[in-house]
């Protein structure tokens, strides 16, 4: 049989094996080991199944040096090959319901908080911000505990001090209510770090 079919059919047997498996999971590393070793099985086990009749040929499949670089060349492909196959593998990563609304509440509060810092909100706006922070406050309840949390919890509280006091100075920025947004800077910065 002709070498290089040998290397083909060790190839094929690899590609198929890390492609199958990298789509399948998303995941290249473990493809490509699996892949990169049964590839190179395949190629040394054509020695033995083609060469059966000549017993001096397969002592030295092992410890060819032919053998040994093309068996590392076609690892090294393999797990490129399987590498790039998570490209196609478009199926993503499934969201977190909980840690999406977290993300949304953290979003809403660094909103109000900005827009309380900047002074643009007027009587409406405060009255708004309000019941939006009411609702976040609402919905952490119903989540469970994590740190993660209670640096919104913590957050929360502060910009709803903040809104009163800035409530407390006729709608604008006033030293009451930058002291109040002091405390809820670390825990919105921590939140997104």
């Amino acid at each position: 049989m002709q070498y290089y079919v040998r290397v083909a059919i060790g190839f094929a047997l690899g590609a198929l094996i890390a492609v199958g498996f990298a789509l399948f999971t998303g995941r290249f590393v473990p493809a490509g080991a699996l892949g990169a070793a049964l590839g190179v099985a395949g190629f040394l086990a054509t020695f033995f199944v083609w060469s059966a009749d000549r017993l001096p040929e397969y002592e030295q499949v092992l410890f060819d040096g032919r053998n040994v670089v093309h068996c590392l060349v076609m690892a090294a492909l393999l797990v490129g090959v399987a590498f790039g196959s998570t490209f196609l593998h478009h199926s993503p990563a499934p969201v977190d319901p909980t840690l999406a609304k977290m993300d949304a509440g953290h979003d809403a509060l660094t909103r109000i908080y900005n827009d309380i810092e900047a002074g643009k909100l007027d009587a409406a706006g405060v009255a708004s911000a309000k019941t939006s922070v009411a609702d976040i406050t609402k919905d952490l309840t119903t989540f469970p505990d994590s740190p993660k949390l209670a640096l919104l919890d913590k957050a929360a509280k502060a910009v709803t001090s903040g809104l009163d006091a800035y409530d407390k100075c006729g709608d604008k920025l006033c030293q009451a209510a930058t002291l109040a947004l002091l405390d809820a800077r670390k825990p919105l910065n921590d939140y997104a770090a």
